[in-house]
Parts: structure tokens; C-alpha cells; sequence
């Protein structure tokens, strides 16, 4: 949470200071979504815990509604005439009709995916042993990299791939212009 509010300020200063244009202000992304739907769901596997015999079944059952609740509004919400609010937004696209973001990932569907994806995990990985023992080799070292330390890889890709943007702009596009947007 702590990542996508950085990005969101650090965006909006990129705004504010006329650096970028109102298009690229990042205020829902994908670090906001992920952020949000891990504390739904962690929310949901914790009031599940309060069931205490067959508190995972209980757990994989609600999130399988939730997660067709979801899916069911994301279709109802398709059909609503598209309009543009600043908070309706941040749950579904339909809500954010003519607005212009650098990374807009809103919970409806998102959400539901996490469910499903929780369920999933909690169906068929509740002991926690590997799945896949053999795995667990030098070869899948740079995965195993990568999985842990995917947020620092997230905030420095974009960072990398502006940059190499904006020499791109310089050196080929307009000669000798340096432009970061």
C-alpha cells in the first residue's frame, strides 16, 4: 500500500509540476488493487476462522461466491450507461468513461480474480508443501529472484523503461529534445 501511494504522489507532483499531463496520474493501479483485494481477502480468510471445524472449506466456499458475485456485477456493470465519478472509479471501468490513466486496474473484476485465485490456492495447496518438489533447483533460481522481490522489480522497470523512452525520443524522434512525456 505503502508503494502504490508513493507512485500516486509521485505522479501527482509529476502533474503538478507540469512534467506529464493528466493522462499519466496513476491513481488506482495495479499496486492499488493488489493492495486492496489482499486486505479483502485476508479480511474474508480471517472472519472464516471463526468457523473452527472446516474453517478452509468455509473459506474456499465463500470466496467461490464472492468471487461469482464479482463476476456477476462486472456483467450487470457492463451493461450501465458509461459515466465518469472519481470514487464509483475505482470499482469498475464503466464509471471511469473518458478518463485517462497511466495504470487503472479497478477491483470489479480484479477482485473476483483474487477469490478465485484464493480458493484455488487454499483447494489445492493447504498443506503448503510444493506441489511441484522436483522444483526446487538451481535452474529456477532467477524465478525464485524475481517472485521475491517482484515489487522493487515493478517500481524500477518503469523507472528503467522511461528513461530508455525518453533517450529514444532524443536521440530518434525529435533530435536533440530531451522529453520525459
Amino acid at each position: 500500500m505503502m508503494a502504490a501511494s508513493v507512485i500516486t504522489l509521485g505522479t501527482y507532483l509529476a502533474y503538478v509540476l507540469n512534467i506529464v499531463d493528466k493522462g499519466w496520474l496513476i491513481t488506482f493501479g495495479v499496486l492499488h488493487m493488489l493492495s486492496f483485494a489482499t486486505i479483502i481477502v485476508s479480511a474474508v480468510y480471517a472472519l472464516t476462522r471463526l468457523a473452527k471445524n472446516r474453517a478452509d472449506l468455509v473459506f474456499v466456499i465463500v470466496c467461490t461466491v464472492l468471487s461469482a458475485a464479482v463476476f456477476v456485477a462486472d456483467a450487470l456493470l457492463k451493461r450501465v450507461e458509461p459515466t465518469q465519478d472519481g470514487v464509483l472509479m475505482l470499482f469498475h471501468r464503466s464509471f471511469a468513461y473518458g478518463m485517462s490513466m497511466g495504470d487503472y486496474f479497478p477491483l470489479i473484476p480484479n477482485l473476483g480474480i483474487a477469490f478465485a485465485g484464493a480458493a484455488i490456492v487454499t483447494l489445492f495447496y493447504s498443506s503448503g508443501k510444493s506441489l511441484l518438489p522436483a522444483l526446487d533447483g538451481k535452474w529456477n533460481r532467477p524465478f525464485r529472484f524475481m517472485g521475491r522481490h517482484t515489487l522493487l522489480i515493478v517500481i524500477v522497470h518503469q523507472i528503467v523503461n522511461l528513461a530508455l523512452l525518453s533517450l529514444f525520443t532524443a536521440l530518434f524522434v525529435d533530435f536533440g529534445n530531451f522529453v520525459l512525456f
